[in-house]
């Protein structure tokens, strides 16, 4: 009789070890979705568009230019533009040595 429940009992747990557990099928996508989302970099709002402003048409090689900076810098609070100022070292009209 001993062998007998010795057997039963083996039988048991070897058919226990061979059938899985009742663990629900989880697929692929349902795990790695959340991971891929914590992962993703944070979205960059877009720049704000800038109004175009509608210039005033000058002639090429018709653009004057303000005698200092002074005049430049009223001439551009007026306008709402910004000042472009280039500066030179030396002379424009000698030539390189």
């Amino acid at each position: 009789m001993r062998a007998l429940t010795v057997a039963l009992s083996l039988a048991y747990a070897v058919s226990a070890l061979a059938t899985p557990p009742n663990i629900p099928d989880v697929r692929k996508s349902v795990v790695e979705s959340p991971i891929k989302d914590a992962l993703q970099p944070p979205a960059i709002p877009a720049p704000p568009t800038l109004k175009k402003l509608d210039p005033e048409k000058v002639a090429p090689g018709k653009v004057t230019w303000h005698p200092d900076i002074a005049t430049a810098n009223s001439a551009a609070e007026k306008s709402g533009k910004p000042v472009l100022l280039f500066q030179l070292l030396g002379d424009l009209d000698q030539r390189f040595s």
